[in-house]
């Protein structure tokens, strides 16, 4: 049996979070976890647990948002991140901050599914390699 992606929603509005869940409902290898704490208090959460992908409702013009992201990559290098934003913002800043990933918040079901999958594809591609990396130093180790 295959893996199930570990999917962190991080979405303040209920019909956004509620819309995610209905969505992430339709990908089979999808295990999904949300909070709607503020993104320090959410830190706190990710660092005793591992996740995969992470889908964060924000601006990256908030002051907290960059190092936010960029704690994010400091305590799980390997987890993917999507930062959902309004249209506005996303048409001047493109992929900013450290996210994998930016789309706007009203992006349609079947590109952000494109963009999970996507996402889940590299995540499941980074596991790989580095199964396949420990293969080739215990095979140089033993050899």
């Amino acid at each position: 049996m295959a893996r199930k992606t570990k999917i962190f929603l991080l979405v303040r509005s209920k019909y956004t979070r509620d819309s995610l869940a209905a969505l992430m409902a339709t990908l089979p290898e999808a295990e999904l976890s949300f909070n709607d704490n503020e993104l320090q208090n959410t830190l706190q959460s990710l660092s005793s647990i591992k996740t995969d992908v992470i889908i964060i409702e924000g601006s990256p013009l908030q002051p907290e948002m960059s190092s936010f992201l960029h704690e994010i990559k400091l305590l799980q290098p390997k987890t993917r991140t999507m930062l959902l934003v309004e249209p506005l913002a996303w048409n001047k800043i493109g992929k900013i901050s450290g996210a994998d990933l930016v789309l706007p918040m009203n992006v349609t079901a079947g590109e952000m599914l494109m963009g999970i999958r996507a996402m889940i594809h590299s995540t499941h591609q980074s596991a790989r390699a580095s199964k396949d990396s420990v293969g080739v130093e215990a095979a140089s180790v033993s050899a």
